[in-house]
């Protein structure tokens, strides 16, 4: 088998320069690593379920729901990060309350591109769930 490819490496050369085909160098651009993008974190525990994920659009949503039939006082807070792990900014929610049997959910949105998201999210002014959300 080498043998035939050396036989044949000049005449294919030959071939292709005759035949006035252009070759040019092409550079691709680095891939970044695309595995954690969108990751979906969730918890759980005999009071609590929570998730939080990171959507196309730039935004942390997230969700906690009572596993109680308790009248419950919700926040989050979300902390944004860069690619280098510098603290981009945070946005704190405001109190709400939520009756027995449904869900807290929260959407924030960041205008600049971050890499990493802290999330927190706190029940009647205890914390109960905190996890990182990467794009």
């Amino acid at each position: 088998m080498n043998k035939k490819i050396k036989f044949m490496a000049p005449a294919l050369c030959g071939a292709i320069l005759a035949s006035n085909l252009v070759f040019t160098n092409v550079q691709a651009a680095p891939i970044k690593n695309n595995m954690k993008n969108n990751l979906t974190a969730s918890y759980s525990n005999t009071t609590y379920r929570c998730t939080a994920y990171a959507d196309q659009y730039n935004n942390v949503i997230g969700s906690a729901t009572p596993s109680d039939s308790k009248t419950h006082t919700y926040r989050a807070l979300v902390i944004f990060y860069d690619d280098a792990g510098n603290e981009l900014g945070e946005i704190h929610g405001n109190d709400i309350v939520v009756r027995s049997g449904e869900s807290y959910t929260m959407s924030y949105g960041w205008s600049k591109y971050w890499s990493k998201a802290d999330v927190h999210f706190y029940a009647d002014n205890s914390p109960i769930w905190h996890s990182f959300i990467y794009r």
